[in-house]
């Protein structure tokens, strides 16, 4: 319960404080490939019911631009065989999130929005699946 609060607070903060780092117009410049990127990731992931939150190592591949991938699956859902993959592309400050095993088998875009120190907000646009939720959504992610 205490960890679903804290997350809930960190969303909304991140996503309704009127701090200018917050609200900006403006998403980063530029994002600086970052070794350290490779290494533990804290994650709050909006879903259809609440939030989920977790750590997870990330796989960092340079080959390509700098792209960062992170399971981001829900604990109750991991239990059940699906998975939610989140792939940042950090060049190009848009994130992609695979959903398989569900009944909301799905790619959603999304785009980093905001950058605090090692903390980065992105909005996900849903893609829209038959009885699953279709609204906009919001993760955040920090190392």
């Amino acid at each position: 319960m205490f960890k679903t609060v804290l997350a809930l607070l960190d969303l909304v903060l991140i996503t309704t404080c009127d701090g200018e780092h917050f609200t900006s117009v403006t998403s980063p410049k530029n994002i600086t490939c970052d070794t350290a990127f490779a290494g533990d990731w804290h994650w709050i992931l909006q879903t259809c019911g609440g939030f989920s939150d977790d750590v997870s190592h990330g796989q960092l591949s340079t080959t390509n631009g700098c792209r960062l991938t992170l399971d981001t699956t829900p604990a109750a859902l991991k239990e059940k065989g699906q998975t939610f993959t989140m792939v940042v592309a950090f060049d190009t400050k848009k994130v992609t999130l695979e959903r398989k095993g569900t009944v909301c088998d799905a790619i959603d875009q999304g785009t980093i929005e905001s950058q605090l120190g090692r903390t980065f907000s992105i909005h996900f646009v849903a893609t829209p699946v038959e009885k699953c939720c279709t609204n906009d959504y919001f993760a955040t992610i920090a190392y």
